[in-house]
């Protein structure tokens, strides 16, 4: 039976839509965990957008309870109603699910940071974090849920990066320019790429103070059954307390064993 055609109106209206939509969705993305409180000016710097349709969004996005105002700074902030999105995806992710004992079970045991990310687009986002408060160490960067962080200084995102095809990994780090977050971050993609086959190999990355001054990252790919990355977990130690010597006899092989016990659900599928 032949379909009938909509009219050119009705998809462009349809469009239009889509596009308002995609905007308003802007406003919202310009919020994170460093910048939690906007002005009208900064909305519209970081977005992009005209002022008068920043305004009308943020209109919008208020009346639907999504931002809240504070007019006596005269800033925005995101309202409570976001963490449904969070709630939402958190609770139907198998990846999640998966990691969420045994993450929280090696924490506990060693009393260090303990993660999973994943990617989105060409950045790590956090899914999970564990931590014991025995161990904890100061001036941790991007500490919430949700936290977007830079794939190129990360033990996490090289351990992610070294479980997709090598031309992906090569894009992904050459979207936008390396940021030197310590003297140690190295920021020469070729250099990331020999970094990332050499993960692949060792089935693990270490990041030793690329992102933080006082951090030495350690983490594995969690993968699919064909190999592909869908993830990877990562744990945080002091470095005045754990030389490299020492993190490879100790708790690296929880992190890579973890990681296999992770993706074990991952690779029965066909």
């Amino acid at each position: 039976m032949k379909q009938e055609k909509r009219p050119k109106s009705q998809d462009s209206s349809e469009t239009m839509k889509a596009k308002t939509l995609l905007k308003r969705l802007r406003v919202l993305e310009a919020f994170d965990h460093r910048r939690r409180e906007l002005s009208l000016s900064e909305i519209v710097n970081i977005t992009k957008l005209e002022i008068s349709a920043a305004r009308r969004f943020i209109s919008s996005l208020r009346e639907a309870n999504y931002l809240d105002y504070n007019p006596d700074i005269r800033r925005y902030r995101l309202s409570a109603k976001v963490l449904g999105f969070a709630t939402a995806y958190l609770g139907s992710d198998p990846l999640v699910a998966s990691a969420h004992f045994t993450l929280q079970q090696i924490s506990h045991e060693t009393g260090h940071f303990v993660e999973l990310r994943t990617l989105d687009r060409n950045m790590l986002v956090t899914l999970l974090r564990f931590s014991d408060r025995r161990n904890q160490i100061s001036q941790f960067r991007g500490s919430s849920i949700g936290a977007r962080e830079p794939l190129h200084c990360m033990s996490a995102g090289l351990a992610l990066l070294s479980r997709v095809e090598p031309s992906l990994a090569r894009r992904l780090l050459s979207e936008q320019p390396l940021q030197k977050y310590t003297d140690r971050t190295v920021t020469d993609v070729d250099e990331l790429l020999q970094r990332i086959e050499q993960a692949r190999k060792l089935n693990y990355a270490i990041c030793d103070r690329e992102y933080s001054s006082n951090i030495i990252g350690l983490g594995a790919p969690l993968t699919d059954f064909s190999g592909y990355a869908v993830g990877a977990i990562s744990m945080a130690v002091n470095p005045q307390e754990y030389s490299l010597a020492k993190i490879k006899k100790e708790p690296l092989p929880l992190i890579t064993k973890a990681a296999n016990t992770i993706s074990l659900p991952y690779q029965r599928e066909t």
